[in-house]
């Protein structure tokens, strides 16, 4: 028990401050930023926690991106503007699917 409340704790200052931005910053990450990300993650879930919930700083990256792509896509989102505007495919052969 006491083990997952020193797992939360590491969640609320650790990762927090590692995805707090992480879609600005993360492109820039290298290799070996990157395991060194990897290693501090690793060394919670050895000592604190069961090796099931293991998430990778690219896995963080790609949630971070793809809840930022959703969110600018609504039109009142103050990014909405940066988006090409859609297409018109209505000269387009029939498909199957949608």
């Amino acid at each position: 028990m006491p083990e997952r409340k020193l797992h939360e704790i590491f969640v609320a200052l650790i990762v927090s401050r590692i995805s707090y931005a992480l879609s600005a910053w993360g492109g820039f990450l290298t290799g070996q930023q990157i395991n060194r990300i990897m290693f501090i993650v690793k060394y919670d879930v050895l000592v604190f926690v069961p090796l099931h919930d293991v998430c990778d700083v690219s896995e963080y990256l790609r949630l971070a991106d793809s809840k930022l792509f959703k969110s600018i896509q609504n039109p009142s989102h103050c990014l909405s503007h940066l988006l090409p505007p859609e297409k018109n495919l209505s000269g387009l052969r029939s498909r199957g699917h949608s």
